[in-house]
């Protein structure tokens, strides 16, 4: 268990501690330094939250929406790792939901996913 301890600039700090070292320890890892880029290290981290999930949205979006991958949280999910998609296929690992009962809430539940 990560106990917090608090600096001596006053801000209480937990588990980030832990995120903020690992970045910090790519950026000095990185064989140049003048190329270095936290904005592309954090990027790549954060990429890796959701990697290997293959997302299919249920009532999430209005009926007929032409253009899904412009709702916020597709692009978030897929901001986060995640590869998402409209159809329901084995390869589909997660099915996010605005209510139960739809036909993809119940593949998800009968088939484990």
């Amino acid at each position: 268990m990560m106990r917090a301890r608090r600096w001596d600039f006053g801000i209480l700090i937990g588990g980030e501690d832990a995120v903020i070292e690992k970045i910090h320890q790519l950026f000095f890892s990185h064989s140049s330094l003048d190329e270095a880029d936290v904005r592309n290290i954090l990027a790549s981290e954060q990429r890796k939250i959701l990697a290997g999930c293959r997302i299919v949205f249920s009532r999430v979006f209005p009926v007929g929406e032409v253009k899904p991958h412009l709702h916020p949280l597709w692009q978030t999910a897929e901001q986060f790792g995640a590869v998402c998609t409209n159809q329901i296929d084995d390869q589909v690992t997660h099915v996010v939901a605005n209510s139960l009962g739809t036909d993809k809430v119940n593949w998800a539940l009968s088939s484990g996913k």
